[in-house]
């Protein structure tokens, strides 16, 4: 499955079609997520994990120049 957007306000307009494709390709019925299962997935989940990497990055000492 593939989401491709260039505007926020287009994404929002198709959250029930990425859930329907999502739901499809599960093959079951549609039930209740199971919110501790895909917390790792969330947007929260990510946007902390790239702000552990990126500060990691700021914090490393700045490499010397080549004389």
């Amino acid at each position: 499955m593939c989401v491709a957007f260039s505007d926020p306000l287009e994404l929002q307009s198709q959250v029930g079609a990425i859930a329907g494709a999502i739901e499809s390709l599960t093959g079951g019925p549609r039930r209740k997520p199971d919110a501790a299962a895909i917390e790792p997935f969330t947007a929260r989940a990510s946007t902390a994990c790239l702000a552990r990497v990126l500060d990691h990055i700021t914090d490393r000492p700045a490499l010397a120049e080549a004389i």
